[in-house]
């Protein structure tokens, strides 16, 4: 069973919506993951569970394993999605990426002119503003993260919400996401939107076919395990081992890599705890009666697991929290030096024997002597 598009004429619009995607695949992980996306204030394209017939017949029953009998519908991407989604800033460009997957890079016809035919050629599509073959941003987002050097904080938060996608990637590594997308580096299957209130990139997850351990694209070990790395854009996570390195950056500037682990944090304490979590799992699971015979209480029970097992990785192994759910001393530092009327003594330039510990999801920068160390 496939899923479906359906178009409805402009003129005889139902509820507002005259496009459609119905999907049948993992139904009830694709509208959990929707549902968590809103919990954590994300945008994403909402999803409503329904009951489709065709010339009578319920063709979701055909495979039950994957969809209890239900299609889910998901708002398509496009003007409609902008208008709910962004009802004070839907006049941007909204692009989505296809295949090929592989390329995340500058496509120019001459220093700083943008190639229409080479960013399409990459699978880039223009969901809005079609008429208007001005690629300048998508463009300007390439060359940022393309550059002769890594971009620094205020040159990437210039052409991306910064905060919003540490957020989302974040998001997207707690729930093991492994449906082609940008979070784990395949690069295929996700969308781009730039506003023109706030002309900054955020990304747009598409669906969520593979998520927490489960779903239909679980065949390499990494998307299975609760203990997978969380960098996952760059990590060897997906299926494939591809990975997005224009995009370390994100990761690897301190700064930016802290604001990364303090949004994991805060999501692991709210949305994901499992108090929150394991309601939230019931409540929008645990109503699908009909003719499928609804969620079952195992597979609900496996999505809970699994977060609780996921969540415990990433703040004792990651973070560094203890069995107790602490989190780590902001700052510890001590020396090796001897001690010499009380006081540690060295006389040996630099030789401090300085050693120490920060919080990484709190501290972003640490100076000694008024000059930065990087952590190891």
């Amino acid at each position: 069973m496939n899923n479906w598009r359906l178009d409805i004429p402009k003129d005889d619009d139902w509820n507002g919506d005259t496009e459609m995607n119905l999907n049948v695949w993992y139904t009830h992980l694709g509208h959990l993951a929707s549902t968590a996306m809103e919990a954590a204030g994300l945008i994403h394209e909402r999803s409503w569970p329904v009951q489709l017939r065709l010339n009578g017949g319920n063709r979701a029953l055909q495979n039950q394993q994957q969809s209890w009998g239900w299609f889910i519908h998901l708002q398509p991407a496009g003007s409609e999605y902008l208008k709910l989604r962004r009802p004070l800033d839907s006049g941007g460009n909204l692009y989505k990426k296809v295949r090929p997957h592989q390329n995340f890079t500058v496509r120019e016809s001459a220093p700083g002119v943008p190639s229409a035919s080479g960013y399409l050629s990459d699978g880039w599509l223009k969901n809005s503003n079609e008429g208007l073959n001005d690629w300048r941003d998508l463009n300007g987002l390439m060359t940022t993260f393309r550059g002769a050097t890594a971009p620094t904080v205020p040159q990437m938060d210039a052409v991306i919400n910064l905060d919003y996608w540490l957020r989302w990637l974040a998001f997207q590594t707690i729930v093991n996401h492994n449906e082609t997308n940008l979070s784990n580096g395949s690069n295929d299957d996700y969308g781009l939107y730039r506003g023109e209130v706030d002309p900054r990139f955020i990304p747009l997850a598409h669906d969520f076919d593979t998520v927490w351990g489960q779903g239909g694209n679980t065949s390499s070990a990494d998307p299975t395990s609760p203990t997978a790395t969380v960098y996952q854009v760059t990590g060897n996570f997906s299926n494939g081992g591809e990975r997005i390195g224009a995009l370390a950056p994100l990761y690897t500037n301190p700064e930016s890599n802290q604001r990364f682990k303090a949004q994991m944090v805060d999501l692991l304490g709210t949305v994901f705890l499992p108090a929150n979590f394991n309601a939230m799992v019931d409540n929008t699971l645990g109503n699908w009666g009909g003719p499928g015979g609804g969620v079952s209480v195992s597979a609900r029970d496996n999505i809970k697991n699994f977060n609780a097992t996921r969540r415990d990785y990433i703040l004792r192994a990651v973070l560094g929290y203890d069995a107790a759910g602490q989190p780590p001393a902001v700052l510890t530092a001590g020396t090796n030096l001897p001690v010499q009327s009380g006081y540690p003594r060295t006389t040996t330039a630099n030789a401090t024997g300085l050693s120490g510990t920060v919080d990484s999801s709190r501290v972003r920068k640490l100076l000694v002597g008024g000059v930065e160390v990087l952590p190891d």
